[in-house]
C-alpha cells in the first residue's frame, strides 16, 4: 500500500477496531501464551501491514504464534501479498532457531525427547536422595 491508496469507510473502521483491540491487549500482563497476539515480532508484522518496515523477527514458537494470530486478526484489506511474505519470513526466522519444529511430527518428536530427558534427570535426582 502506498500513500495514494484510498480506503473505504468500512476499511478505515476495521483498521480502527483492530488497532484499538491490539492497543488494549499490548498492555496486558500474561504468564501463559494462549491467545497472545502482541509482542515485538507481531508488532513488526502489523507495522508492515500498515506501510512500515518489518524490523523484528520471532525467536521461538510463541513469538511466531503471536505473528500468526496477528495476521488472522488483521482486517481483510491488510492481508496483502507483502504481509503474507512477511509472515513467511517470520516463520523462516523462527525455524532458523528451531529447525526441528518444521513439521508437527518433528516438533512432537523433539518435545517427546525433551520430556524423556527431563524424566531421566528427575529420576537421577530422586535416587541421590
Amino acid at each position: 500500500m502506498n500513500a495514494t491508496t484510498t480506503f473505504t469507510r468500512e476499511e478505515l473502521e476495521a483498521d480502527i477496531a483492530f488497532l484499538l483491540v491490539r492497543a488494549g491487549q499490548a498492555s496486558m500482563l500474561s504468564f501463559g501464551d494462549a491467545g497472545r497476539f502482541t509482542g515485538m515480532s507481531s508488532n513488526a508484522l502489523v507495522n508492515l501491514a500498515y506501510g512500515g518496515k518489518q524490523d523484528w523477527m520471532p525467536y521461538d514458537r510463541s513469538d511466531y504464534a503471536a505473528c500468526v494470530r496477528s495476521y488472522v486478526r488483521l482486517p481483510k484489506h491488510r492481508k496483502t501479498k507483502e504481509v503474507r511474505k512477511g509472515l513467511a519470513k517470520a516463520r523462516a526466522a523462527y525455524l532458523a532457531h528451531y529447525p526441528e519444529h518444521a513439521t508437527a511430527a518433528s516438533r512432537n518428536a523433539a518435545r517427546a525427547d525433551l520430556e524423556a530427558k527431563r524424566a531421566a534427570e528427575n529420576s537421577k535426582k530422586r535416587r541421590r536422595r
